[in-house]
Formats: structure tokens, sequence, C-alpha cells
């Protein structure tokens, strides 16, 4: 009998913590929408192409490097965004924009302009200079889905 109420207690916790965790990922994912433009800091380059296609709906990327104002112009570094497209009726509209976390949170890298890796342009790589160090980096970045992406150093 305990054995039977413990079960469905675990059995409880489970989907209840299950739940949590989609709602997380969700609010998670709307805080992190970014858009660069609303930012204060200068757009310096932006690349827009590929193709990306979510539950029917269809658009390009765009990925968009920002400049923050420095006293010292040597070491002043970027910050990357990458956007989502979606073409409606002849217009574009922004469907969904990140800043690539992993590389904003400390701004450390001046980027290049980006490069398509495929032919839809879902893999992109951007090179880079370590502001401080002074060394060449490249970052691959595979845009899995709306909003999504994983990146490679």
């Amino acid at each position: 009998m305990y054995q039977r109420f413990y079960h469905l207690i675990l059995l409880f916790i489970f989907v209840t913590s299950g739940v949590n965790a989609a709602n997380t990922d969700d609010t998670e994912r709307k805080a992190a929408t970014v858009i660069p433009e609303e930012t204060g800091e200068q757009i310096v380059y932006q690349w827009q192409g590929g193709n990306w296609r979510y539950e029917g709906v269809r658009g390009n990327y765009r990925l968009v490097i920002t400049e923050s104002p420095s006293e010292q112009a040597a070491l002043s570094s970027n910050k990357l965004y990458i956007q989502w497209w979606v073409t409606a009726d002849g217009k574009q509209e922004l469907a969904y924009s990140v800043s690539v976390r992993e590389l904003n949170q400390s701004p450390m890298f001046k980027f290049a302009e980006v490069q398509c890796g495929n032919d839809y342009c879902s893999r992109l790589r951007v090179d880079a200079n370590h502001v401080y160090e002074e060394y060449e980096q490249v970052f691959s970045f595979e845009l899995e889905q709306l909003g999504k992406y994983r990146i490679e150093l």
C-alpha cells in the first residue's frame, strides 16, 4: 500500500516538474528575445540570407553585429545577434531575435563578415579577433529551428 502511494507521489512530482520545465523554457526563450536596434548599440554589419521553415512558415536569417561606443577604439568589441525573418504578403517581418549569449555576456571579440557553410545557409561561419589577446577565432553556427541555434567554438 505504501509502496503504491510512494510511486504515485513520484509520478506526480515527475509530471509537475516536467510541466514546470516546459514553462521555464518558454519563459527563458521569451526573455532571451533581444532586438539589436533597441539596445542602444550601433549596427556595424548585417547579413541576411539563407532559408528556414518551421510549421509551414518560411523565412530567412539575419545576423547583426553591433558595437558599443568605447573610450579605447582599439579595444572595442562587438556583439552578435541572430534573427529569423518571415516573408508574408510581400513584406518581411521579424519572427524572432536573440542575442548570442555565449559571446555577448562578456564581449571580447571583434567579428568579421558572415559566410555560408551550406546551400540553405543554416550553417554559418563567423571569423573573429580576440580584442585583448589578439588571436583569431572561428565560430560556427548551426541554425536549427525558429529561435534555436548551436554554436561551435
